[in-house]
């Protein structure tokens, strides 16, 4: 409900990233009930089969993505997926971190992202709202540390 008293009509769109399916079930089942016309896109990183795709292969970014569907997830309400490499999730949340003081993981990182290739249908005026399901705290280790982004080819 928070979402729908938030923004007008404008609201055309939300991305989120799919893991459990929790979050993007919930506000997708309660946003569509009022406003139907609004898109929800799912995001899920290459290697996952939520998204589509048959070929199930390792991927660092994590919270996103599964080899299964898991029971809570509602493909129906989805209207899209962006597939997304690991680069971009990670590529996206450093560039965050860096330019907007966000301190966002990985895949909010993805998220970002796929919300940027997917409003380039908005029209002027629409809006896109983006959730960003996590922060920097369990990443510091990971794709903040140049030297793990070099070893595992990112940077």
């Amino acid at each position: 409900q928070e979402i729908l008293d938030d923004f007008d009509n404008s609201l055309k769109m939300v991305v989120a990233g799919v893991g459990t399916g929790g979050t993007i079930t919930g506000i997708a089942k309660k946003l569509k009930e009022e406003r139907p016309n609004i898109s929800i896109i799912g995001v899920d990183p290459y290697g996952s089969i939520l998204g589509g795709g048959q070929e199930i292969y390792p991927y660092h970014v994590e919270g996103i993505g599964y080899d299964f569907f898991p029971d809570v997830l509602d493909n129906s309400l989805i209207d899209e997926y962006v597939k997304l490499p690991d680069v971009e999730s990670f590529q996206m949340a450093r560039r965050i971190i860096k330019e907007e003081g966000l301190l966002i993981g990985g895949s909010s990182g993805g998220a970002v992202w796929a919300a940027l290739q997917a409003a380039k249908e908005l029209n002027k005026g629409e809006k896109c709202l983006v959730i960003l399901p996590d922060s920097i705290r369990n990443y510091l280790s990971k794709f903040v540390d140049d030297r793990w982004m070099t070893e595992n080819d990112f940077l």
